[in-house]
């Protein structure tokens, strides 16, 4: 065995003891969660936040319990109808319009999104696209308020002092879509599986800029 099979063998294996310290540590019996910190007896921290999201897209997630975190993320605890919210509704902390403790982050939504099952992730998807379409110029801000979606609304709550328009939330709409559809890619065209798009996308299309030359 050469010296980089041993590296990869070594890494490999570390990985996936860290895997198996994480999914024992973190994991909220009494929630079907896993919790984002430890407190200072290595127990964790009793919150339900959308960073578990993360983990379900890098796969660190014991397989057993990937459907229970999807579960929560999709409830109503977390999901806001819009989008993902930082921290669940129920927490003592829990505040629509607060930063990290209850707002709605557009690439967070997006990151978690991936992680999930194809119809779950498409919900999440149109959503943040309906969500879109509530903003000027249909473009996303870096994050909104993250009070729950009712039925007929046609107006969200920004969150007051958002960057708007915010590149990654742009970009995050954009990477969840084509994630969402198989697609190829060539020199100067993207070929998308028209039996991949769901029912509430009908077509998309793809312009690249001119690229000046001198």
């Amino acid at each position: 065995m050469n010296w980089v099979m041993m590296q990869a063998f070594r890494l490999k294996n570390k990985a996936l003891k860290l895997k198996e310290d994480f999914n024992e540590a973190f994991w909220i019996e009494e929630e079907n969660f896993y919790s984002m910190a430890l407190d200072c007896h290595n127990s964790p921290v009793h919150n339900v936040t959308s960073n578990i999201g993360h983990c379900l897209a890098m796969g660190i997630i014991d397989k057993s319990r990937q459907h229970l975190v999807e579960e929560k993320l999709m409830s109503s605890e977390i999901n806001s109808g819009w989008g993902l919210r930082t921290l669940n509704t129920t927490s003592p902390a829990f505040d629509p319009i607060s930063y990290h403790n209850g707002s709605v982050w557009v690439h967070d939504t997006v990151f978690a999104s991936l992680g999930m099952t194809e119809s779950s992730r498409s919900e999440v998807i149109k959503n943040l696209f309906e969500a879109a379409n509530l903003f000027e110029d249909n473009r996303l801000p870096e994050l909104f308020a993250g009070f729950q979606r009712k039925e007929g609304d046609l107006k969200i709550q920004n969150y007051p002092e958002a960057c708007a328009p915010q590149a990654w939330a742009s970009g995050a709409l954009i990477w969840g879509i084509f994630n969402l559809l198989e697609h190829r890619r060539g020199h100067k065209n993207i070929e998308f599986n028209k039996e991949k798009f769901p029912s509430w996308l009908d077509s998309i299309s793809v312009k690249y800029p001119e690229v000046a030359t001198i």
